[in-house]
C-alpha cells in the first residue's frame, strides 16, 4: 500500500512537472521578434535552455549556473554560461536580455530582493520574464501543517539531515540522488505562495500579465486541470509572466517634457 501511494505521488509530480515545462515554453513564445537574447537562470546542463531557444528561434542563449560540472555541459551545447551565484549581482550588463526564465530557482535563494532587482536590471525595457516555483499554499503543504509537520516544500531547516515528513526522499542520500543538479544549492530557503510571489514582483514595479498553475494534489491530472483554474492559490506549481512596468517612467517623461516647454 505504501509503495503504491509513493508511486502515485511520484506520478503526480512528474505529470505536473511536464505540464509546467510545456507551459513555460508557451509563455515565452509571446515574444515574436527576431534575434532575441535569452537568459536562463539556473540553466543546469542546458537541455531545457536549448528547448527555450528553439521555441524562440534564437541561438543567443545565455545562462547562469552555480554547478561547474553542469555549466561545462551547457557550454558544450553552445550556451554562453557564467558560473555564478544568483544571490549576487548577475554578471551581465544592464538591459541585456529580451527574455529571462527562472524555473524552480527562486526557492533556493536567500536574497530575493537582489534576485528580483537583478532581473529588472538585466531585462530590456520591453522584455519579459517567466518565473516558476513550488507553492507554499499547495494543499499537501497545508495538510502537513495541519498535522504538525514542516511543509513538504519547505523552508528546509537542515542541509545535512531530512527534517520533517518526506516520503518520496526519506534520506539525504536519496534526496541528493534524485536532485543531484541542486547539490551545490542551499535547500528550499524561501518558499512562496502565489499571492506572495505576485506581491514581491509588483513591489519592484513589474506588471504581471499571465499566471499559470499545474498540479492540484492529491487529485489526478483529469481532475486537477479543472481545480487549478478554479483555485490557483492552492495548486502545486505556480508560474508568472512579468513585464517591466514603464508607465511611471512614461508619465515622468511627459511631465518633464511639459516643464521644458514652459
Amino acid at each position: 500500500m505504501r509503495k503504491a501511494i509513493k508511486k502515485y505521488f511520484e506520478y503526480l509530480w512528474k505529470q505536473a512537472k511536464k505540464e509546467r515545462k510545456s507551459e513555460i515554453l508557451r509563455l515565452v513564445n509571446k515574444k515574436k521578434q527576431k534575434n532575441l537574447k535569452l537568459l536562463d537562470l539556473g540553466c543546469d546542463n542546458g537541455d531545457y535552455s536549448l528547448k527555450l531557444g528553439k521555441r524562440l528561434r534564437t541561438n543567443a542563449i545565455y545562462g547562469i549556473e552555480i554547478n561547474q560540472k553542469a555549466a561545462n555541459e551547457a557550454r558544450k551545447k553552445g550556451i554562453e554560461v557564467k558560473t555564478s551565484d544568483l544571490n549576487k549581482k548577475f554578471p551581465f550588463r544592464k538591459e541585456s536580455f529580451d527574455i529571462i526564465v527562472a524555473d524552480q530557482v527562486i526557492e533556493h535563494l536567500h536574497d530575493l530582493d537582489n534576485f528580483v532587482s537583478e532581473i529588472k536590471r538585466t531585462l530590456k525595457p520591453d522584455g519579459i520574464a517567466v518565473v516558476s516555483t513550488e507553492n507554499l499554499a499547495s494543499w499537501h503543504n497545508v495538510f502537513a501543517l495541519l498535522v504538525g509537520h514542516q511543509p513538504f516544500t519547505g523552508p528546509t531547516p537542515s542541509q545535512k539531515h531530512v527534517v520533517g515528513l518526506h516520503p518520496l526522499t526519506p534520506s539525504i542520500t536519496s534526496m541528493k540522488r534524485k536532485y543531484e543538479h541542486t547539490y551545490l544549492m542551499p535547500p528550499h530557503t524561501k518558499v512562496l505562495s502565489l499571492k506572495a510571489m505576485k506581491d514581491l514582483f509588483k513591489s519592484y514595479n513589474f506588471r504581471i500579465d499571465a499566471v499559470s498553475t499545474h498540479g492540484y494534489l492529491p487529485l489526478p491530472p483529469c481532475l486537477s486541470s479543472f481545480f487549478e483554474k478554479v483555485d490557483p492559490y492552492h495548486a502545486f506549481f505556480i508560474t508568472i509572466r512579468i513585464h517591466k512596468d514603464n508607465k511611471n517612467k512614461s508619465l515622468l517623461k511627459i511631465v518633464i517634457d511639459k516643464d521644458k516647454k514652459l
